[in-house]
């Protein structure tokens, strides 16, 4: 999908949380970036066009909104869980494809729900994290037992000190289809109260608070989904995969509110319509392209 990214941000924002609210939160920062408590986001991609001649080009506009569906519950010491809902529409756009392509212009929908946990003692560096997530990618005009996937992560994290967290995870990705397993790290390391590095699963982020008010930082995101649709008579899957690297510049507009506006390129980009169990049919590798993304962050409720 390109779940890796929330997979990850999962474990490693919980065990970044347990270590600590510290001066980076006051300022602005994200525990991690892209886990704010909500979240609302319109991006736009451009000038990605199929490696083959004359094969055209796509464009993808997309509208996101994520949110805590409450404060972090705690049933028992030391333990804590967070349910998170969802919400993506993507649209896109197809130019100068040849006849007979099998993919026209199409808006796209994703919808999901997830649920953190983490684990960790009093006076110990150690700590545990899991994540679940059901989500139901689609058109809308076809949903079968397909259109809905199912994964699960789980990762453990060492505090050394009050600035640097080193954490490993692994995850299984789409449980009831073309399933996957995937090993990752993070790291999360303040040098000082106004410098970040981090490194998140698949994702990473340098930052830096210029004042209270202003964060500049270059971050490194995977995007895309996988989303069923019908095609030739058949529930077909859309497979669109990205890597987002880009400035970002974060200007506080209250407390907790923050907006956010970036851009950069896109690398690693292909979009496939294959089986639901993931054989290719069509598409395949498109050029580099651009992004241009604008976000309301809410920090905290």
């Amino acid at each position: 999908m390109h779940r890796e990214m929330a997979m990850f941000l999962a474990w490693a924002g919980l065990t970044v949380s347990a270590a600590g609210q510290g001066a980076s939160h006051e300022v602005g920062q994200s525990v991690v970036p892209g886990f704010d408590f909500s979240r609302s986001s319109f991006s736009h991609s451009g000038g990605m066009g199929f490696d083959a001649p004359g094969a055209g080009a796509v464009e993808l506009s997309q509208f996101d909104i994520r949110s805590a569906l409450s404060q972090p519950l705690v049933p028992a010491d030391g333990m804590m869980l967070l349910p998170v809902a969802q919400y993506r529409a993507t649209r896109l756009d197809f130019s100068g494809t040849p006849a007979g392509f099998p993919l026209d212009d199409m808006d796209l929908h994703a919808l999901s729900l997830s649920l953190f946990f983490l684990r960790s003692c009093e006076g110990s560096p150690w700590m545990v994290a899991g994540w679940s997530n059901v989500e139901l990618a689609t058109d809308f005009r076809h949903v079968t037992g397909d259109s809905f996937t199912y994964d699960l992560a789980a990762g453990v994290a060492y505090r050394f000190g009050e600035r640097l967290v080193l954490g490993a995870g692994v995850a299984a990705l789409n449980l009831n289809g073309d399933s996957r397993v995937l090993p990752g790290i993070g790291i999360d390391w303040s040098p000082t109260d106004a410098w970040r590095f981090g490194i998140y699963g698949p994702n990473f982020m340098v930052s830096c608070n210029v004042t209270p008010d202003w964060i500049l930082s270059l971050q490194g995101n995977t995007a895309g989904d996988i989303w069923t649709v019908r095609s030739g008579g058949q529930t077909r899957a859309v497979d669109l995969s990205s890597y987002r690297v880009g400035l970002h510049a974060d200007r506080r507009l209250t407390r907790q509110l923050w907006l956010s506006a970036g851009g950069g390129v896109t690398l690693g980009n292909e979009l496939e319509l294959t089986t639901v169990r993931g054989s290719r049919i069509a598409g395949g590798d498109l050029d580099n392209g651009w992004f241009a993304e604008i976000a309301l962050r809410l920090l905290q409720w």
